[in-house]
């Protein structure tokens, strides 16, 4: 079966999941498109990456530690172009409103509206648009108010990762107040957020979480870069299931916890 990775407008993440969704979640391995789905990975194809000669250091450096992470769970190469006129097919562009080339053209054209962005601090917005560019069938586009906005808004960090966005603003409250010694700067270290460290060399892992849970979309995120990182990874997500759903006495939670003692077993068998 041709399984099309795709990513629908909200979030930029994949998940390499045993679970076959059909692109109605916000991030997806699915085999049937949405129509406001974009594909980041197609038929073990990644998705091309703009990169722009006058981007910021830190955009650069985003952009391709993001199109590495494609490349690790696609096993084939991101094609990094610098003119979005030479683009062939689908397309990432991220970059600074005002200082990117492209993002500039996409709104003199009315292609997207970044106007709320205007004045804003480290905000972004992902939009997919169709038909970009000559030859480009559809982009996905990060806009960031500034670098730090693009950079967020590939990697969704510090305090607005997937979950605490959706779950904004009530999770502000909750964030600031945890972290209240904590500047903003420093939410992005691997002791505040451990989605954001360095996971090369963990043991093999079995991610599991239920659909209603308020941190699934982090959970999903974590599986994704488990994998991208080189490890083994398993993610088993439960229909209709809140957090902490293994506690509780009913047939999804036995079903769940069986499964985390099977694969126990067998991990220590070995």
């Amino acid at each position: 079966m041709k399984i099309a990775t795709r990513i629908a407008a909200g979030l930029v993440l994949f998940v390499g999941a045993p679970i076959v969704f059909a692109c109605k979640q916000p991030v997806s391995v699915c085999v049937q498109p949405a129509k406001t789905s974009f594909p980041l990975i197609e038929k073990g194809q990644p998705a091309q990456m703009l990169l722009e000669r006058a981007a910021n250091s830190a955009v650069k450096w985003a952009s391709v530690n993001f199109a590495a992470d494609l490349e690790r769970v696609s096993g084939n190469p991101v094609a990094q172009i610098g003119d979005p006129g030479t683009a062939q097919g689908d397309l990432i562009i991220a970059g600074v409103v005002g200082q990117s080339p492209a993002i500039d053209e996409l709104v003199r054209s009315r292609k997207i509206d970044v106007a709320d962005l205007a004045g804003q601090w480290e905000a972004y917005r992902q939009i997919v648009v169709d038909q970009p560019f000559p030859h480009v069938p559809r982009a996905l586009v990060i806009a960031g108010s500034d670098r730090r906005g693009v950079v967020f808004g590939l990697y969704d960090l510090s305090g607005t990762s997937p979950s605490g966005r959706l779950l904004a603003p009530s999770a502000k409250f909750y964030i600031d107040a945890y972290l209240r010694r904590v500047p903003k700067s420093k939410r992005i270290g691997a002791d505040v957020s451990p989605l954001f460290a360095d996971l090369h060399g963990m043991p093999p892992a079995l991610f599991t979480v239920g659909t209603l849970d308020a941190f699934y979309e982090d959970n999903l995120a974590m599986a994704m870069r488990w994998v991208s990182a080189g490890n083994l990874a398993e993610l088993a997500v439960y229909p209709e299931s809140p957090h902490a759903f293994t506690v509780f006495p009913t047939a999804m939670a036995h079903a769940a916890n069986r499964r985390e003692r099977d694969w126990l077993a067998e991990r220590l068998s070995t």
